[in-house]
């Protein structure tokens, strides 16, 4: 039983290693649709069984605007993914979040298509670290 204990947290953690959600935007939007809605409560439903595992949560914006809007947006688009994330259940603790704004666009001027893959939330789940484990982790 302890053999097999060991190896489910050991496939956890590959898992969480591995585990890459993105969230895609409207222009100019941080509302998430009801798809995407509907993804991150079934993300909560999987944390909740798995509380060893916490969200790492990264937005972006597409270059059109100026820096200080796209930082905003991307702020807001972070925002809105952890309250349906908290309002789901998940301790508000597991979560942590950057904003960058369109710092990281790589999106030709006047490419569309790109601009919509560079207006998202990347969501990473990651092995939850405490005060006992970082060191060992680091």
């Amino acid at each position: 039983l302890a053999l097999l204990n060991v190896e489910n947290v050991e496939l956890q953690n590959l898992a969480a290693e591995s585990l890459e959600l993105q969230v895609l935007f409207r222009t100019g939007e941080s509302e998430l649709t009801v798809e995407g809605e509907e993804r991150i409560k079934r993300l909560a439903r999987m944390l909740d069984t798995q509380e060893s595992l916490s969200i790492r949560l990264s937005g972006f914006a597409d270059p059109r605007g100026d820096a200080e809007y796209n930082n905003a947006l991307s702020e807001a688009r972070v925002a809105s993914i952890a309250e349906v994330l908290v309002a789901s259940g998940v301790d508000a603790e597991r979560i942590s979040s950057e904003a960058f704004g369109d710092r990281f666009s790589i999106a030709a001027e006047g490419d569309l298509d790109a601009y919509a893959l560079e207006r998202r939330v990347s969501i990473e789940v990651v092995p939850a670290l405490d005060a006992t484990n970082v060191a060992a982790v680091y």
